[in-house]
């Protein structure tokens, strides 16, 4: 890749994921049952939002373990990512025809070998690495890459207000000071992580890139209009649960039982507060707060 081109959360985000990437996938990746409970019905959201589309394009696509949702399927799938490492992972372990890995400066597409190609894209928590001005670039492309009408999916962690007020600031300090009691202050203090998790404690790592946070969906929906995209729906995805889930998986075994328990009771909680509140009021500008969110390409340039 051209050095000139790179932008400034480049080198620092290839780092990162080149030396904790293996860390990473095996929190996201999650087992079998965890993956049953938080991510089945997203899953089909997302099948069932790519029924019709036949050439995808899954931007930010890491070790390709949610490309992989399209392996059965006679869909075209490119997955793309910045780490060499993580897509080294990727074409290791799915060999199928139909899915594709490649290395590329992922804010610099390579526009001309696929304009116009893709009439769907998926983004799965990507986006929220990037700055303001890159994602803006990264529109820019997708709208160049994207057949008019084609779709995207995005799975990102999104806020709506800079601070809960109210009785919902009540009820987030209560829940996040439980989420914290039960994956930083007791692991630690127990012993419940595994010793390939304290080395890389050791190392620095914290759970998150150099670059990463929450994306304000205000700036999103400007983004994406500015690139003629029109969004179509929101919907909450995970709040509290998911976290407990990708921690446990650092700890040691005989702790799963325990953690699974607790995850479901979050996934019932969450369910609970975004069904009967206003689901919006629990985001804030430093809370991963993980959404789905669709949107369209206009077929003609607004």
């Amino acid at each position: 890749m051209d050095s000139s081109q790179q932008s400034d959360w480049y080198e620092k985000e290839m780092v990162w994921w080149d030396q904790f990437s293996k860390t990473m996938a095996h929190q996201w990746r999650l087992e079998s049952g965890y993956n049953w409970v938080l991510r089945k019905h997203l899953n089909k959201k997302i099948k069932s939002f790519f029924l019709d589309q036949k050439s995808i394009l899954d931007l930010g696509c890491g070790t390709g373990w949610v490309t992989s949702v399209f392996i059965d399927s006679n869909k075209e799938v490119l997955g793309i990512d910045f780490s060499e490492e993580q897509i080294k992972s990727a074409n290791d372990s799915f060999s199928q025809t139909n899915l594709k890995f490649e290395c590329q400066n992922v804010v610099n597409l390579n526009t001309e070998n696929y304009k116009n190609k893709f009439d769907g894209v998926l983004v799965y928590a990507f986006l929220h690495h990037l700055s303001e001005k890159d994602i803006r670039k990264v529109f820019s492309s997708l709208n160049l890459m994207m057949k008019p009408g084609g779709k995207i999916f995005f799975y990102e962690p999104v806020w709506f207000y800079e601070k809960p007020a109210g009785f919902y600031l009540y009820l987030d300090k209560l829940f996040s000071k439980t989420v914290s009691l039960f994956i930083y202050r007791l692991p630690s203090y127990f012993g419940f992580w595994r010793k390939s998790y304290l080395i890389d404690l050791n190392k620095g790592f914290t759970g998150s890139s150099p670059m990463e946070r929450p994306l304000s969906y205000k700036f999103l929906q400007g983004a994406l209009s500015d690139s003629n995209f029109t969004i179509e729906s929101v919907s909450p995805e995970h709040l509290y649960s998911l976290p407990i889930a990708m921690l446990n998986m650092s700890m040691k075994p005989p702790l799963k039982p325990f953690y699974y328990i607790l995850v479901l009771i979050f996934v019932l909680l969450e369910k609970f507060l975004f069904y009967f509140f206003d689901w919006r009021m629990f985001s804030h500008s430093d809370r991963f707060y993980l959404c789905s969110i669709t949107a369209i390409k206009n077929k003609a340039n607004a």
